[in-house]
């Protein structure tokens, strides 16, 4: 047992770390990110399962266990019946097919079974956050230090000279955004909860960077983390609390309803209004209303995991400029849509009954520290993608959650 859990602490240390800053040219970046994601993952849940097959057992609460095989049999089931010929082991543009689903569900059983969010794993994630956000500053101000960007690009040529956002070492600005909710949560809930002083400069840093790039779904995963785990945090009394936050977003959604901000609290206040068009949310409602279409047709398991972008739907477009950006469709930009419409319905219930078992199993063992991460990204999770590049943090917060060691 303590030499499983000693592996996991190594994998954890190495996740919130090397794996978040390894970098490439953004051009190559999702190769080497998958390559490291195998590689990690790969070799953790070979040690673990030569361990376990030693210790003769593998202590992962049974209902989870249920859950998490009834998901990846979905899955599979999923990939057999899919209608659409690609590769569904790895996936038809993102990596995110069978292979990477049964990673994912035997490292949140792992991590379950024998981690632990500990003091020094915080700190790991502080230190290389720090430097995440150091490099991304200079990117901000329209630097390339290390040659990240195509030849006399820089972000500031983001939907101009080039399609998409791209800073950090993650490259896509939707995963660096949700890195960045997902550790100033954590950081958050460690100086609150156990008066980890020296975590506000990796706080401030990624607050500031996740203000400056203001991408929407990591600014909301972060606000919507804080006002979830406040009032949990403060026992019978959070009722109240509760109720303050009830009241101030009811005044704030009766101000936008009476009052056009424009930007996307015009977009809000013309949905309050019952106008919703596919623009809205930088094309997201279009995007869901294309891919909710589609589920008709394959309602209990899917088209097949990672496969939409052979769908037929329509490429999506937006207005970035003065010029039309068009993209096509390979995911659902709502990570549970996304389960629902490629994986089927029954995915989709394993899913959010294995997110609904952890939650009140960390809510009753007191992992709040990582629970805070764990609750950014599902909010986020609203509004983003799945992929290896940044949903292993999560799966192992999620996971580390339901233990008790950072209460």
């Amino acid at each position: 047992m303590k030499t499983r859990e000693g592996l996991t602490d190594i994998y954890i240390s190495i996740l919130f770390s090397a794996y978040i800053l390894v970098f490439a040219p953004y051009t190559m970046i999702a190769e080497l990110k998958f390559a490291a994601f195998l590689i990690l993952s790969g070799a953790y849940l070979i040690g673990i399962a030569v361990l376990s097959v030693r210790e003769r057992s593998f202590p992962a609460p049974k209902p989870l266990v249920l859950l998490v095989a009834g998901y990846f049999l979905s899955t599979v089931i999923s990939a057999l019946l899919s209608p659409y010929d690609y590769n569904a082991i790895i996936g038809a543009s993102r990596y995110d097919g069978v292979l990477t689903q049964l990673i994912y569900c035997l490292t949140f059983l792992s991590v379950a079974a024998f981690g632990d969010l500990k003091d020094r794993h915080i700190y790991i994630l502080g230190a290389a956050m720090t430097a995440f956000c150091a490099l991304s500053i200079t990117q901000l101000l329209g630097l390339d230090i290390l040659r990240l960007y195509p030849e006399g690009m820089t972000y500031l040529d983001g939907n101009v000279r080039y399609s998409g956002e791209y800073f950090g070492t993650l490259g896509n600005a939707d995963f660096s955004s949700v890195l960045l909710s997902v550790s100033a949560a954590v950081f958050l809930a460690a100086i609150v909860r156990k008066k980890k002083l020296l975590l506000i400069i990796p706080l401030a840093l990624s607050i500031l960077c996740l203000a400056w790039a203001r991408v929407a779904e990591g600014i909301v995963g972060f606000f919507g983390a804080v006002a979830v785990m406040a009032p949990l945090s403060l026992g019978k009394r959070g009722k109240w609390l509760a109720f303050l936050e009830l009241a101030l977003v009811t005044a704030g959604l009766a101000a936008v309803y009476f009052i056009d901000l424009g930007g996307t609290l015009g977009e809000l206040h013309a949905m309050l209004h019952g106008t919703v068009e596919d623009t809205f949310g930088s094309g997201r409602i279009g995007i869901w209303r294309a891919v909710l279409g589609e589920i008709p047709k394959h309602p209990l398991f899917g088209g097949g995991p990672d496969s939409m972008i052979e769908w037929d739907i329509e490429p999506f477009s937006r207005v970035v400029g003065g010029k039309t950006i068009y993209r096509y469709i390979d995911c659902a930009h709502n990570e549970y849509l996304n389960i629902l419409a490629q994986e089927g319905i029954i995915a989709f219930l394993c899913a959010i009954g294995t997110a609904a078992y952890s939650l009140r199993r960390s809510l009753k063992n007191g992992g709040k520290i990582a629970l805070a991460g764990a609750v950014s990204y599902m909010i986020s999770a609203l509004f983003g993608i799945s992929m290896y590049i940044i949903t292993p943090v999560f799966i192992a917060l999620l996971a580390m959650s339901m233990n008790n060691t950072n209460p």
